[in-house]
Parts: structure tokens; sequence; C-alpha cells
């Protein structure tokens, strides 16, 4: 997954100074919320979005203004259309801007360890400390150590490390959110539905792992994007590591299997779990997880049948329902 760290990074490396753009805090209709970020370059152009409009013009001027001054700052926008028009409906956006000097060492460094946290599979925050006069430090955390500062400490962040991005109004203010990583997929089956979803997966930025005992279609030619696991499910449960940003779906043409893998989803913290199947196949699932002693409020971490209920028929719109499903369910844990 390519981040605007790595981006910031890269152009720091060859000589462009980037400003940082970060919404730390939002209310009213807006099209962004906290933790949204996009990088602006000296020429004006943008990688990332903090939701277009008003707000996203005013926040490049003010990036353009700040990378000539060389200065960091927050500041705030309305979403009000510049015509005036549904002003009353406006939201507003306070947003930081951090400068990142191409001539420091530690800026660059700094942006490429928050990359290479956000492909770790721990939890990690990424800490900002500014005053007034628009001076800001930051720092790395996981939860215990601090790093990329000396003078941030474990007691100063510990208030805010939530699973959600937390400001902290104040001289100094904090602003300090939790390192959005690249989630897995893990796909169980191979056959239509699951190809789609995939390919739709693979477009959401996860990573995609696929299990099948079906060579011919667990393969790099039909999955290029994914990591491809030619075995039975029973076989590839104890090579699998799940964390709790991770979504598994079971898409097997036999409801044996995808019971067994269900029984094996509900002993991991993935995030999304979901089981394809007609009401009759749910049912013997269910009746299967109740005899291996699961209770109900453990299988009902289980989305099945899986996807929205959209009236899809296709193995495109069935996996579509299916991708909206497991954005949805994000959102919903995200308390978005």
């Amino acid at each position: 997954m390519a981040t605007i760290y790595r981006s910031a990074a890269e152009h720091l490396q060859n000589g462009t100074a980037v400003i940082l753009v970060t919404v730390i805090s939002s209310a009213g209709s807006v099209p962004r919320t906290a933790g949204t970020q996009m990088i602006v370059l000296p020429d004006g152009s943008m990688e990332g979005t903090v939701g277009g409009g008003a707000a996203e013009n005013g926040a490049l001027q003010t990036a353009l203004t700040l990378m000539d001054r060389k200065n960091s700052a927050v500041r705030g926008f309305s979403t009000a259309q510049e015509d005036g028009a549904g002003d009353q409906d406006a939201g507003t956006m306070r947003m930081h801007f951090l400068y990142l000097d191409p001539d420091s060492i530690r800026d660059r460094v700094l942006m490429e360890e928050t990359d290479a946290k956000c492909a770790s599979r721990g939890r990690d925050w990424l800490v900002f400390r500014f005053r007034d006069d628009g001076s800001t430090e930051t720092a790395l955390s996981d939860g215990y150590a601090v790093s990329m500062s000396r003078t941030i400490l474990s007691g100063d962040i510990r208030p805010y490390l939530w699973n959600r991005p937390v400001f902290s109004k104040g001289d100094p203010g904090w602003f300090v959110m939790p390192l959005q990583k690249q989630k897995t997929a893990f796909l169980f089956g191979c056959g239509h539905v699951a190809k789609k979803l995939g390919d739709i997966l693979n477009l959401m930025d996860r990573r995609v792992t696929v299990i099948d005992d079906r060579g011919e279609l667990c393969n790099a030619e039909r999955f290029p994007y994914a990591e491809c696991i030619p075995l039975p499910p029973e076989k590839a449960f104890s090579g699998l590591t799940v964390c709790e940003q991770d979504e598994i779906v079971a898409l097997s043409r036999d409801p044996e299997t995808d019971g067994a893998v269900m029984e094996w989803a509900l002993r991991t913290d993935a995030r999304y779990i979901g089981c394809i199947g007609s009401r009759r196949k749910i049912g013997r699932i269910r009746e299967r997880l109740l005899k291996a002693g699961f209770p109900e409020d453990q299988i009902s971490r289980i989305h099945m049948p899986v996807g929205l209920p959209i009236g899809a028929e296709t193995p495109a719109e069935i996996a579509v329902s299916v991708a909206a499903e497991m954005i949805r369910h994000g959102a919903e844990q995200d308390g978005i």
C-alpha cells in the first residue's frame, strides 16, 4: 500500500519541500473528518484530499503561503460554497499544516518511519504537539514507547491513545491519531464471486490472501495482486496471522468447508467476518457453531448471508454488496 508518508519521504529525498495537511477537528456538514490527510508540493500539486471544495482550496492556498515561510500552523476553514449558496448547512474544519524541510534528515526519517508503521501489524499513533506560535513537535508511539522525539514522553500522550483521532486544545495543543494499517482480506474460496471481490478489495488497498485447494483457480494468474494458498483451509489456518483490522470471508462451494472457516474465524480478532450462502446453508453453519460451543453473541459477529441486501444477482453485483458491507461495518466500528 502506497501511503502519502512514503510519497512525502520520496519528495524530501529529491530535495522538494512538503506540507503535510491534517484535519484535526470538524463540526457540521463536512466532507472528511479528523485524521484525513494530504500533502501539498511547491508547485501547488496535491496528493490525497481533505474533501475538495472551498475548504480544500483554502487549505491549498494556506499551505503554499506557509511553505514560502517554512512554517507550520493550525488554521480553520468553512465548507460554505464560494457563491454563498448553502451557507446555512456549512461545516467547519480545523487543519494542521506541518512544514517538512528537504534539508532535514529528521523530517525524512519521520515520514519513512510513519510509512513503515502503516505496513506493520501492531498499533501505532502519529503525535502532533503544537503551540500558538505555530511551532510543532512530532513523534510516533506504539502505546508503550515514544520514538522520533526527545521531548514528548509516554506519559504526555497516554490520555490521547484511543482507536480514533483525539484533538486537545490549549498551548500546547495535541493531536494524536492512530495510523491506518493496511487491512488483509482473507478470502476462502476462489470461485466467481471471490474473483470479483478480490479485484474490488485490491482497488480498496487491501492485502488480499486467497485460500482454495483448487490450484487451477487459486493461482497468481487469476489473482496477480494476492497471496495465493492452494491448500484446504484446515491446512492453511496455522500459517495465517489475523490482526484486529483484518477481514475474513468464506466463499467456498462447500458448507462443511465454510463451517470450519467460521469456527476458525471466531477464534480470531478479525474486524469483519462474513459467509456466503443460502438460508439452508447458513442454518447448517449456525447449528454447527452452536454445537461447537459458540454462544449467540459470538455467532452474531458473522455477517451471514454476507453482503448488503441490494438485490445483487451476478458475481460482480454480489462482490459489490460484500465490499459495501465491509466498508459500512468498518465505519460503524470507527464511529463514523
